[in-house]
């Protein structure tokens, strides 16, 4: 069942009013927007609308400020390798290493940073006659004395510069103190630091480690291993490599190595970002993160504010506190606005919200092979206006890390998990009489975020309508919430259905298991005969309660029906297959007076036989995705009356392995899923 392949999503989009985005718990972007005709990424997008770079107009070099340095004799055989950390992890103190000397980047000895600008120190190439290699000691995120927006600036400056001199970027050096032992700023800026590099550069930074002699060997130890197996696992499994920097020359020159013996970068994400799409700080992936990050931080300060109000007066300590507390969320305030650029405030005007999972499903499959009508193409589509290309994925949750001025924030928390709930229509309650009634999913020009555009489940960053979305249950994983959209399809056809305890059931096509899923929790007595001709989807229906499950290529499905019905037949037939023949086996298999329910896409017309219709007087309806029925898919959900969920999930990936083990495994191997 191609629904049930989950992956991490990425990209971004616009939305006008009531907004709320989305992003990913993964790195990067994939090759699968470079080789699908539908779904591009952000940072790819306009690449190839891109303006020559000498003549395109760059608002970052537009923000240079006093102090912003660089070099006087920029090169396009220089080499370039940044070195990036939070402040106190030894940047400065690499270099010296590197190099042999004591003071070519001055270093501070105390919890304060002592690198407030941009520093780069050029020597010889030590592999090729007549480069430099140009090391740039980067101020930490963090820092004492400047905010974390205003240091990304500063680096962004210095790279779009060297982008727009030619200097080719080796790689980049990452440094983490492993005497570290809070994490959360580490994780926030590393976030950061992983959309600044983007996917094609993961390959050619070097996580290293530094300090080693601050702490206990196993404690170290122990502390790389969590390094390796959770904080920097996507980076690593992206290409990157990680070292110890043993505080040695030797040391530092082996990881130093590691960089250059690697093919030079065309650019670094956010290099494309600002110069090739003239993008301004605060729209580029690392903006975007920081913007999240920083609200993230912010509600963590209000939290703890809230806690102290009212007891500061007891303690001094307690009133010194609740002093820097105040003073940290008017830095964090500060970020904030500094970051929200006016072209930034129109896609993500009132909600953020991070993408988790996304289920990549047959009509995904469809669109990838051949666009189909429903997706957006050269014509504005006619409720988004938008037009190809557009970003995937319908089947998607997330976690809220931001609101904007009009949501309420009692119901949608920072840190909600949430399921989106996809289905867009032309909401001209005056003129359609479906919108009018609230039966959205009937609506002339219905549609769906991820399909008509207004981003999708594999965008990174995505901005939706509050209406839009249901609170994930406590306890209920983001993966299994990318599973309700699909579930809700199922729960609307027995819906439509009239099913009634006691009845009988066929269902033609077990790709969609959830359909089995769905009548069971209906009714654990009711006898289900499923029709499906893999023999993996067979087994995986009988598992999921099925009470026959038959290969129609071996068996009389309408005659195995009538033994298992004592002669009758079933009450109820479900057509997910969208082929003439099962549509003629649903005709023999149901009683007179039973009811078929088409859920299937056609591909093409169907014949059918109306004098069967007739004189069985079958009910034949159809059921087009769902109707308001989220929220009680939530609730049963909630109160486990669907069990086994996570059996429907057949594998797990992360947006860079989307095109070869999402789409391309779905396509050689749909008996697998």
């Amino acid at each position: 069942m191609p629904e049930e392949v989950t992956a991490d999503a990425q990209g971004e989009a616009p939305r006008e009013q009531h907004l709320a985005s989305l992003q990913v718990n993964d790195i990067g972007q994939s090759d699968l927007l470079k080789e699908s005709n539908v779904i591009v990424a952000d940072s790819q997008v306009l690449k190839s609308q891109a303006e020559d770079k000498t003549h395109a107009k760059r608002p970052i070099l537009s923000d240079l400020k006093p102090g912003d340095p660089f070099m006087d004799d920029p090169k396009d055989t220089d080499v370039i390798i940044p070195i990036i950390g939070i402040t106190g992890v030894g940047k400065s103190s690499f270099i010296n290493i590197l190099l042999g000397e004591d003071d070519v980047a001055p270093v501070g000895h105390t919890l304060n940073s002592h690198t407030d600008h941009i520093q780069h120190i050029a020597y010889p190439h030590p592999y090729k006659a007549g480069c430099r290699v140009v090391v740039i000691d980067t101020p930490g995120f963090d820092h004492t004395t400047v905010d974390d927006r205003e240091i990304l600036r500063r680096i962004a400056v210095w790279l779009a510069r060297s982008y727009d001199a030619n200097m080719k970027l080796a790689g980049i050096i990452y440094l983490h103190e492993i005497s570290q032992g809070n994490m959360s700023p580490v994780r926030r800026n590393l976030d950061t630091f992983s959309k600044l590099c983007g996917p094609s550069a993961i390959k050619n930074v070097v996580l290293a480690t530094t300090k080693w002699g601050d702490i206990p060997q196993p404690l170290g130890d122990e502390r790389e291993k969590l390094l390796r197996d959770h904080h920097w696992k996507d980076m690593l499994d992206h290409g990157s490599v990680m070292f110890r920097h043993e505080g040695t020359q030797t040391s530092a020159q082996i990881i130093v190595d590691q960089i250059l013996a690697q093919e030079p970068l065309d650019a670094v994400q956010i290099q494309k970002e600002l110069i090739d799409l003239n993008k301004v700080l605060a729209e580029t992936e690392a903006g975007l993160s920081l913007f999240c990050s920083l609200n993230e931080l912010l509600e963590t300060q209000k939290k703890t504010a809230a806690r102290l109000r009212g007891h500061e007066s007891s303690h001094p300590d307690l009133r010194r506190f609740m002093l820097e507390t105040d003073q940290k969320i008017r830095t964090t305030l500060q970020q904030i606005k500094r970051l929200n650029h006016p072209s930034l405030s129109k896609r993500i005007k009132h909600w953020f919200e991070r993408i988790a999972w996304n289920g990549i499903c047959g009509s995904d499959l469809h669109a990838y092979l051949t666009p189909v009508v429903k997706y957006a193409n050269s014509v504005p589509n006619e409720v988004t206006g938008e037009t190809a290309p557009v970003t995937l994925g319908h089947e998607f949750s997330g976690t809220i890390v931001a609101l904007g001025p009009d949501v309420d924030a009692s119901k949608w928390g920072i840190g909600t998990n949430v399921v989106i709930e996809p289905l867009i229509s032309c909401m001209q309650t005056d003129t359609c009489n479906a919108c009018a009634s609230g039966s959205r999913n009937i609506c002339p020009v219905c549609n769906f975020i991820g399909i008509g555009g207004w981003g999708g489940g594999l965008a990174e960053f995505i901005a939706v309508d509050v209406k839009y979305l249901h609170v994930l249950p406590i306890g209920v994983s983001l993966e299994i919430g990318a599973c309700i959209e699909p579930l809700a399809v199922a729960w609307h056809a027995v819906k439509r259905s009239g099913f009634t305890k006691g009845q009988s059931a066929l269902i033609l096509g077990a790709g969609p298991v959830r359909r089995v899923v769905k009548v069971r929790s209906f009714d654990p007595s009711a006898i289900i005969v499923v029709s499906e001709p893999t023999n993996l989807r067979r087994q995986q229906a009988f598992k999921h309660g099925a009470t026959l499950s038959l290969d129609p290529l071996e068996t009389d499905i309408p005659k195995a029906v009538l033994r298992a019905t004592s002669g009758i037949g079933v009450d109820l037939a479900f057509d997910a297959a969208g082929i003439q023949a099962g549509i003629d086996v649903a005709l023999l298999s149901v009683r007179p007076r039973g009811t078929i329910v088409n859920v299937a896409v056609w591909e093409k017309s169907s014949i059918l036989d109306l004098n069967l219709i007739t004189f069985k007087e079958i009910y034949l309806t159809g059921s087009a995705s769902y109707d308001r029925v989220h929220a009680e898919v939530l609730e049963a959900v909630r109160l486990g009356k669907i069990p086994g969920l996570e059996d429907l999930i057949t594998s797990k990936i992360s947006i860079g392995e989307v095109v070869e083990k999402g789409f391309h495994a779905l396509l050689r191997n749909k008996d697998a899923h």
